[in-house]
């Protein structure tokens, strides 16, 4: 048995396995031999109509995955971003032996916090569609050439 259909070793003869007695085009269901070609060709049609359309329902899915996981993975670093945030407004408040000068703007270290979470966020997204766009690529590239 071969490995694969597009092997160039294979013998194995499919339209007599497709239309022998018992067979998915079985010759004697069909009044004609034009009409199990037809038939035969209708099924091909149809399988790869079917294919196309599972491919891209399968890379629909995929992407929703991946969509899906980055956008937790930047909400949880959001997260913990906020919090060691909070946790060192508590520790400033709480802890009475440590001088605060006067001229520190909390509005622009807020500011400055929430726009690096935003840049590592949108580099988080870049990253991301970098590598969506380089599986796309490779998965074309297998579809045209297969694997190597």
């Amino acid at each position: 048995m071969a490995d694969s259909i597009f092997d160039q070793n294979d013998e194995t003869d499919y339209l007599k396995e497709l239309t022998q007695p018992g067979g998915k085009f079985d010759r004697s269901k069909y009044s004609s031999e034009d009409e199990m070609y037809k038939a035969i060709a209708k099924g091909k049609v149809h399988a790869d109509k079917t294919l196309e359309g599972k491919l891209q329902e399968f890379d629909q899915l995929r992407e929703d995955a991946l969509r899906w996981r980055n956008e937790s993975t930047s909400q949880a670093k959001l997260d913990d971003l906020l919090t060691e945030m909070k946790m060192r407004k508590n520790n400033d408040v709480t802890d009475t032996n440590v001088v605060k000068p006067e001229n520190i703007d909390l509005n622009k270290i807020e500011d400055n916090a929430v726009q690096k979470a935003m840049a590592a966020f949108k580099q988080a997204q870049q990253d991301e569609q970098d590598r969506q766009n380089l599986a796309v690529v490779e998965s074309r590239l297998r579809e045209r050439f297969g694997d190597i």
